[in-house]
């Protein structure tokens, strides 16, 4: 029957509590924008043209000027033929017909309908293997996956490509269908590296290992909050589900190990990724009062009255009192418009300029930069969606991090057991037999991982956002909004058979 590890976690939310729970809040709802018409002729699409609706490849003069960063090479972005964002666009098409946006009418009419069903398809494969595993039909699995190798082999074509920067929308809501479609994939994957680890087929689980764990990266290098907070979870899935099922195959060798090991040592993240992050906040909140200044975008004239956009003025900027937008927008001086731009500039420079090596320091940067502004009303009242969901892409980052030196700590004694069949000495020697330089850092205490033993068997373990050794005895829980405990790494039970 099909290996029931991994894949049963897998059917629920992709949304990660705990440290990715702003993550739900953050994304907007996407609505399809699929028209209805239809064309039987099919005209080829360069796919080195395709962009994300909105995106803007070159900053007007007014977003450049008194900029806290270099604006225009926030917009820089390598030749589209060099560029793999436009070859992922079209290979996500592969994995959620939300991506239709990006494409001309005659292509979404032809492929919309296709990629739908796919999508559907793998949904109720889901809710079925959930309900009841042993309802499903190992060979309706094999079926309804295979219908993403097209998308696969468009993923590992896109790779090739070195470079990778998805050009900007500087909205206040932009679309994100392929965050989305990243979401969707991610979840096919890991569903199917748990079949090819069932089947005993190492080197295409690998593959695909391999091409979400570049993904995460490539999101990561140039994006939004919601880009940020993506490719965290991609990368915590293989960390959580798609490695561990592969730990506990009675077929895994060291060698496998040495795979796993050299895998998670390629396209680390950026330690400074949350800069572009940060200046695309920025750049998103200058828009907004760009906008309201000169009475353009969601603001114009021509645009039907809108509560939201009310309530946005509102909140940036104290109440009116009004009950339209452009009487709201005539009782503001003009000089509140300048004056939030200069608080947002200093925010933001007072931000960047700080230390950020440790979670510590991200925190304590905040916690300076807000109270320089307090003048201003944008950061203290306006900004909080831009700040929780920020905060909360730092307490991501740290978890991830942690959890990646577990998983390398865990791989590393999985790879003894195999090797050497001996009994565990300590951890930095069997990290070292693995061929790493040492016990990985813990984010949280900035001190290496620690190792005990809990009924028999080795633990690894970070002392987790409390900072409080427990010794393993406690456990900090995801979607525990209390943070006591400790970050707990376990090898998983070897299955026996298949």
């Amino acid at each position: 029957m099909i290996v029931s590890y991994s894949i049963r976690r897998i059917m629920f939310s992709m949304t990660i509590a705990g440290s990715c729970v702003v993550f739900a809040s953050v994304l907007p709802a996407q609505t399809s924008a699929r028209p209805p018409e239809t064309n039987d002729t099919a005209i080829p699409v360069d796919r080195n043209k395709l962009t994300l609706p909105g995106a803007v490849t070159e900053p007007p003069a007014w977003l450049v000027k008194d900029a806290p960063f270099d604006v225009k090479a926030f917009f820089k972005a390598p030749p589209p033929e060099e560029n793999a964002a436009p070859l992922y666009l079209d290979a996500l098409y592969e994995f959620d017909d939300e991506m239709g946006v990006c494409f001309p009418p005659d292509e979404r009419a032809r492929r919309s309908p296709v990629a739908k069903k796919r999508k559907e398809d793998f949904s109720r494969l889901c809710e079925a293997w959930k309900q009841n595993p042993d309802s499903v039909d190992p060979a309706e699995m094999d079926k309804i996956l295979s219908e993403f190798d097209t998308g696969y082999a468009k993923l590992a074509q896109a790779q090739k490509r070195k470079q990778c920067v998805f050009p900007p929308a500087i909205r206040l809501f932009p679309t994100i269908s392929h965050v989305h479609a990243i979401r969707a994939a991610s979840r096919v994957n890991t569903m199917w590296v748990a079949r090819e680890i069932s089947q005993g087929r190492f080197d295409q689980a690998f593959s695909k290992m391999r091409v979400m764990w570049r993904l995460a990266y490539d999101l990561q290098t140039h994006g939004e909050t919601e880009s940020y907070l993506t490719s965290t979870i991609v990368r915590y899935f293989v960390l959580t589900e798609d490695i561990p099922c592969m730990l506990a195959s009675p077929h895994l060798t060291a060698e496998h190990c040495d795979r796993i090991l050299k895998l998670l040592t390629r396209h680390e993240p950026r330690k400074d990724a949350y800069i572009p992050m940060m200046q695309s906040e920025y750049l998103r909140i200058r828009q907004l009062l760009h906008h309201a200044e000169t009475s353009t975008g969601m603001f114009g004239p021509d645009v039907p009255p809108s509560k939201r956009a009310l309530r946005i003025l509102d909140v940036f900027f104290g109440p009116t009192g009004k009950t339209n937008t452009k009487d709201a927008l005539k009782s503001i001086p003009r000089e509140r418009f300048q004056n939030e731009v200069k608080m947002i500039a200093k925010w933001y420079r007072s931000f960047a300029s700080a230390p950020h090596n440790t979670l510590q320091e991200h925190l304590a940067a905040f916690e300076k930069a807000n109270k320089l502004v307090e003048s201003g009303r944008l950061f203290p009242i306006g900004a909080h969606r831009f700040l929780s969901a920020a905060k909360q892409a730092f307490y991501a980052t740290a978890r991830i991090d942690a959890t990646l030196g577990g998983t390398r700590c865990l791989v590393a004694l999985k790879r003894w057991e195999l090797d050497k069949g001996t009994p565990l000495p300590d951890l930095k020697t069997v990290v070292r037999a693995a061929g790493m330089d040492g016990v990985p850092i813990d984010p949280y205490s900035q001190q290496p991982l620690r190792m005990t033993t809990i009924d028999g068997r080795p633990v690894v373990y970070s002392v987790g956002q409390d900072g409080i050794d427990d010794q393993a005895r406690i456990e900090w829980k995801i979607g525990n909004k209390n943070p006591r405990g400790d970050l707990i790494f376990r090898l998983p039970k070897p299955r026996e058979g298949r």
